[in-house]
């Protein structure tokens, strides 16, 4: 906190220009072939559940309904003094972030908080998203779902952020195929089972049509 606090009061301008970029992005992110693919399998009964270090909401847009966010998401706010968790639409979100940008014109932190929603608490909720030394979400349910998998599709990661790359790992010592798609080889090598060499949005609507022409 004490770091965002000297941006707003020292360089606003550069917060500001961050948000503004963030707000292009969102405004035109949506799902690619691999998300609608991934969220086919779950409708046809195949996938059990997405485990992602996104943040991006673009999973559920493409139609998938269990979805494990392991960095939480950037849609969602959660309240700074009793925990309630509140989720906005991408127009609602994109509405604050303007909030905030105008806020911080003033060069005032007092108006930033402000603009932030609050909770029927009465507390102010920030965004629920984790940050740089901040504890992953959701881990504990990552391994409950993983434990006893047939298969595990590792999609796009290289497996070097921790504790999210034991993930597949703990897959694979109870048991299940592993299918690796990545367009290089990543740090799963020593437990792949299979490697899909290629970008994610070729690569896992071709292996959806392979999975569908043998059902």
């Amino acid at each position: 906190m004490q770091g965002i606090i000297e941006v707003v009061t020292r360089s606003p301008e550069k917060l500001i220009s961050f948000i503004n970029d963030t707000i292009a992005t969102l405004s035109k992110a949506s799902p690619n072939p691999a998300h609608f693919a991934i969220a086919e399998m779950e409708r046809l009964g195949l996938l059990d559940a997405v485990i992602t270090q996104n943040v991006d909401n673009l999973h559920q847009l493409a139609g998938s309904e269990s979805v494990i966010e392991l960095h939480g998401n950037v849609y969602r706010f959660k309240c700074t003094q009793c925990g309630e968790r509140m989720k906005f639409s991408r127009h609602d979100f994109l509405e604050f972030l303007g909030r905030a940008v105008t806020g911080l014109t003033s060069h005032s932190f007092e108006n930033l908080i402000e603009a932030m929603p609050s909770c029927k608490c009465g507390g102010k909720a920030r965004l629920d998203i984790v940050m740089f030394g901040e504890q992953v979400q959701m881990i504990p349910e990552s391994y409950r779902r993983i434990e006893g998998a047939k298969v595990v599709l590792i999609v796009g990661t290289s497996g070097t952020v921790y504790p999210a790359s034991e993930i597949p790992r703990y897959g694979k010592k109870s048991g299940a195929l592993v299918i690796d798609v990545n367009p290089r080889e990543t740090f799963y090598a020593d437990i792949d089972d299979y490697f899909l060499k290629g970008p994610a949005g070729a690569v896992i609507p071709q292996l959806m049509e392979e999975v569908r022409a043998l059902l």
